[in-house]
């Protein structure tokens, strides 16, 4: 079941340009495409994309996080981040990563 999901996931990846030429719409990978894409997403589709990064490996998720904030090494979005962090002090199940996180990337 689990190699049927993976294809059908592959296969309905494909979309299309405005020019017509077929392009991957996601990288199959949650923190590739948030890394790419918080920057110029709304605030609504770039805490989607972090959640589903967070679910995918937090320990990548929560120093992108703080690479989206960052004004000077990163995307330098400060309300996309505080979204991210509040997301992050709101989920109960993230209390093991977010105060180290906090201690090992700064606030």
């Amino acid at each position: 079941m689990n190699h049927l999901y993976e294809s059908l996931r592959t296969e309905s990846n494909f979309t299309e340009t405005a020019n017509g030429a077929k392009e991957n719409e996601s990288s199959l990978n949650a923190c590739l495409d948030f890394f790419f894409q918080a920057a110029t997403a709304s605030k609504e589709k770039a805490l989607n994309l972090f959640h589903q990064a967070f679910l995918e490996d937090p320990s990548i998720a929560i120093p992108l996080a703080f690479w989206v904030r960052s004004p000077r090494n990163g995307a330098g979005m400060r309300d996309i981040g505080r979204e991210c962090f509040q997301y992050l002090a709101s989920n109960s199940n993230t209390n093991e990563y977010f105060p180290n996180a906090i201690a090992e990337h700064g606030r």
